[in-house]
């Protein structure tokens, strides 16, 4: 018998093995009312603007019909108990569902190729233990992986690639004596490879992670670039070269010469310019930025631009930046922000990539990397194919879309439960407008623009009136205009471009509603689609948000959030099929 044939006897032998243990463990409760605790668990956690999990119903009275459900098996119909959870690219997004630990019987989970984001479960091993196959590959999930994960002993398959994991891999993995295929690429990571016994896994399985070293990658404490060999050839030939000198005689003419032409052979060290503190500001710079997003080459980027062809512009900024759709040679969509050498830019720039590099949230836009080349800065984010609000509101250029009341809504609710997210993490946006919320393919909304970003410091901002901001003031005054601007369809400046600050900003408003060229002819549609409560529910809010009552109080994001719950509860869900006849 040949040694693959050994190895799949072993594995058999171990499924099996499996199968009898669960099923022992089955027998001291009922397996069918856990499975569908857990499915439900799952349901409910994500969001599932695809449909993908609409076959999922429980209120189906026929036997063990979860085992019909899409993307799940069972070990066999007669018993009901599952074995594998397939829900690969769904369109799913959420947190790891922590319901999953009722799947007493799982040995399969793919979640892979979906939006999930947040920490994985540090007790992942205790919620499902006789797993075979985990594969969380091209998500959003953060933070470091746990190292209870080497106490899921019957791992055969473990796919981390293409998240935003940070830290090390811990060492503990090399526990897991059946892993046969192990890939954590494209992601944050740091630190030493653990040395896995029984396997070897190629490079191609750490690629893109700046920080890691070990087997089969660079030697950890190696110089960069430059290897240990031509470390000691140079060496060799400069010691040998000083003990020639000595031998011979003392700085002798000869000796000079001979020293001169050997030192001439060695390569020169390529060290940062010490002459040029500009160099060692970038070097420290990039060092810093690297902890927060990957560094990405300007090679990489001009092949995936077509070297910044003016055909690949998508947007372009009132303040020195020009964003060029990307394709990478993995076929990875991606956004290259470009930002021109300005005074401001390197503040722009550093803000952007620490604020977006350390917050991961579904309402933000996800930070892929930078680059820095001589002046030139870039911020590389995963491209959004429907752009920003502002482009599918008000462009004339064929970007323009058809957005129905329900979509709007959504997207209110997207952005604000965004910017109260950010608020709750300390951090304000400061610059709020529909050009900086950009919009997935499924129409939720992302934020972007961090460039003025800070923690609240009690800075105010002048607005319009003369009335004085406070900083989450000011993020509540620019949602108040967006949501103004996604409602009458009419960008802010033109709403209030005749209104005295002395008025009543909601009669101003209603007043060019109800003029023939005013704001009337988007909302009159909406209204007889039967949305005119809706309407003026978040018409009130929008107002209150971007002026203060009659105590000089404004609102908090948290309580925006709650007035939009309450005023639209009829438009929360809305399904992917009814945004397809929205898009013109």
């Amino acid at each position: 018998m040949d040694h693959n044939s050994e190895r799949y006897v072993v594995e058999r032998v171990w499924t099996w093995l499996i199968v009898l243990m669960i099923n022992a463990k089955l027998g001291e409760s009922s397996p069918i009312h856990s499975d569908i605790m857990c499915l439900t668990s799952i349901k409910n956690s994500f969001e599932d603007p695809l449909r993908a999990m609409s076959t999922w119903e429980f209120n189906n009275s026929a036997a063990n019909i979860h085992c019909w459900f899409k993307g799940v098996e069972c070990w066999d119909i007669s018993d009901g108990n599952i074995l594998k959870i397939t829900l690969s690219g769904m369109g799913l997004s959420g947190e790891f569902p922590q319901g999953i630990a009722n799947c007493k019987s799982l040995t399969h989970l793919d979640l892979s190729n979906n939006h999930l984001y947040g920490s994985l479960p540090s007790n992942i091993s205790t919620f499902i233990p006789y797993l075979t196959v985990l594969d969380l590959s091209s998500n959003n999930f953060s933070g470091e992986i746990p190292s209870g994960i080497s106490n899921c002993v019957y791992l055969n398959i473990l796919r981390l690639s293409s998240n935003f994991i940070t830290g090390q891999i811990p060492s503990s993995l090399a526990f897991l004596q059946r892993l046969r295929s192990f890939t954590v690429a494209n992601n944050l990571l740091s630190g030493p490879v653990p040395v896995f016994p029984n396997s070897t896994f190629p490079p191609e399985s750490y690629a893109n992670n700046t920080g890691l070293c070990g087997y089969p990658l660079d030697l950890c404490g190696s110089r960069k670039g430059k290897s240990y060999k031509e470390v000691f050839v140079n060496g060799f030939f400069v010691g040998w070269a000083v003990f020639f000198i000595f031998s011979v005689g003392f700085l002798s003419p000869l000796s000079k010469f001979i020293l001169k032409r050997l030192l001439a052979m060695v390569p020169a060290p390529r060290l940062e310019s010490l002459s040029s503190s500009s160099k060692r500001m970038d070097y420290t710079m990039r060092e810093m930025l690297e902890k927060y997003a990957t560094r990405m080459s300007f090679l990489e980027l001009c092949k995936a631009t077509d070297n910044f062809s003016q055909n690949n512009i998508i947007a372009v900024g009132q303040m020195g930046t020009t964003t060029y759709e990307g394709v990478l040679s993995n076929g990875c969509s991606l956004a290259v922000k470009k930002l021109w050498p300005a005074p401001h830019i390197e503040h722009e720039f550093m803000s952007e990539i620490m604020t977006l590099g350390r917050l991961r949230h579904r309402n933000l836009v996800p930070l892929l990397g930078f680059c820095q080349e001589s002046n030139d800065r870039f911020v590389i984010y995963k491209f959004m194919p429907n752009g920003s609000i502002h482009d599918c509101l008000f462009s004339y250029n064929g970007k323009a879309k058809i957005i129905e009341w329900p979509v709007r809504v959504r997207i209110a609710h997207g952005i604000a439960q965004g910017i109260a997210w950010l608020h709750q993490e300390r951090v304000v946006h400061c610059g709020i407008t529909s050009k900086c919320i950009l919009l997935d393919e499924n129409f939720n909304p992302r934020i972007c623009g961090f460039g003025e970003a800070a923690n609240p410091n009690g800075t105010h901002f002048m607005q319009r009136d003369s009335t004085l901001l406070t900083s989450y003031e000011k993020d509540v005054h620019g949602f108040g205009m967006v949501l103004l601007e996604l409602i009458t369809g009419t960008e802010y400046d033109e709403i209030v471009s005749s209104y005295d600050v002395d008025d009543d900003l909601s009669e101003h408003i209603y007043d060019l509603l109800n003029k023939a060229h005013g704001l009337g002819i988007c909302v009159d549609y909406m209204v007889k689609q039967g949305f005119g409560d809706e309407i003026s529910g978040l018409l009130s809010i929008a107002v209150k948000c971007v002026q203060c009552d009659s105590g000089g109080n404004w609102l908090s994001m948290e309580q925006v959030c709650q007035m939009l719950t309450h005023t639209a509860t009829t438009t929360h869900n809305i399904l992917l099929d009814e945004i397809h006849k929205f898009v013109a």
